[in-house]
């Protein structure tokens, strides 16, 4: 498991509805919608989005961020066992809170919590047009180099190469 999490770069969008979906929208990030495929990366995720900011409270739950399950079994039923993740992890561990998965037609998978107010690592099955879900958490398989590290590197360089012109032009 830690070599899982050492590999992603985490990133929650608190998005809502607005632009793309969330699917789409991590993948313009350069990454996509990650997976709880463990008992350890479920608990890790939960941690970065354990705050209102990325919940919802409808009128009976807690709707939390979009995670990378979607169902891939056949049109008309829904059971626990025909999920994936978007990123290719196996399917071998499931968190569904009470009751859940329990509608067909609601295809993607989120963080969710039975009752109002009651933020939980537990899962639920949506509708992937559901407006109400305000964020998602983006994986990266790997690390990129960060944006400012990258343009202090360059800076310095410039800054090297312009050092040395100067020295040879005396």
């Amino acid at each position: 498991m830690a070599a899982m999490v050492a590999g992603m770069r985490p990133s929650t969008s608190p998005g809502g509805s607005t632009g793309p979906g969330p699917r789409p929208a991590a993948q313009a990030l350069g990454g996509t919608l990650a997976g709880g495929s463990s008992a350890g990366l479920n608990s890790f995720l939960f941690s970065l989005i354990d705050d209102w900011t990325y919940w919802y409270n409808d009128p009976w739950n807690a709707l939390g961020p979009w995670l990378g399950g979607f169902y891939t079994g056949p049109s008309g039923s829904m059971d626990p066992v025909n999920w994936a993740w978007l990123n290719g992890d196996p399917y071998s561990y499931s968190n569904w809170a009470a009751g859940e998965p329990n509608m067909a037609g609601e295809t993607v998978l989120q963080f969710f919590g039975n009752g109002l107010g009651n933020m939980q690592p537990t899962w639920n099955n949506l509708g992937a047009d559901n407006g109400a879900v305000k964020g998602y958490i983006v994986e990266w398989a790997s690390n990129p180099v960060p944006l400012p590290g990258a343009l202090w590197l360059l800076g310095s360089g410039l800054l090297g190469l312009a050092g040395w012109r100067r020295s040879r032009q005396k």
